[in-house]
């Protein structure tokens, strides 16, 4: 039986993953033993992927994000460098889709959205279905975002 199984939907964590056309391994490098590192390396050709996450256990995504910014603010400039120069600097926040019906509400602060602007970072928010858990792994390694555009008639449609 997984040790998942009957409960509702929950946050995960939020992931740092940094794209760039330079290797990224200096910019994991300076933040040390302060994150965890998921993936670094080449990334689709020609491009570089650096997937983070704070080491330790964070209970909310609100810390964890808050956590991630401080690191970033705190690198010296020439690793900084490395990180504005980057192509996609996202705040990936994960959350586990639950078997049941209910809604699960993840709020974040505008003290955080602001946080993560100063970075010049993105906030996506990465759903993994509910047969996710019945999967040996944690969790996919790149999960499937879905973009949602409005369109004047007020209707949504979704693209892969």
């Amino acid at each position: 039986m997984n040790r998942n199984e009957g409960q509702g939907t929950e946050y995960l964590n939020v992931d740092l993953d940094v794209i760039a056309r330079h290797d990224l391994q200096p910019f994991v490098a300076a933040l040390g033993r302060a994150v965890t590192v998921l993936y670094v390396g080449p990334h689709l050709g020609r491009d570089y992927l650096a997937s983070l996450e704070v080491a330790g256990v964070t209970k909310s995504p609100e810390k964890t994000i808050t956590r991630l910014v401080s690191l970033i603010r705190g690198l010296r400039p020439d690793i900084r460098r490395l990180w504005k120069n980057a192509t996609v600097r996202d705040l990936d926040v994960g959350i586990q889709a639950g078997r049941d019906a209910g809604t699960f509400r993840l709020p974040l602060s505008s003290t955080i959205l602001r946080a993560a602007a100063d970075i010049d970072a993105r906030l996506v928010v990465t759903v993994y279905g509910a047969g996710v858990r019945d999967l040996p792994v944690r969790r996919p390694t790149r999960p499937l975002q879905r973009t949602v555009k409005l369109h004047p008639a007020g209707r949504s449609r979704a693209r892969s």
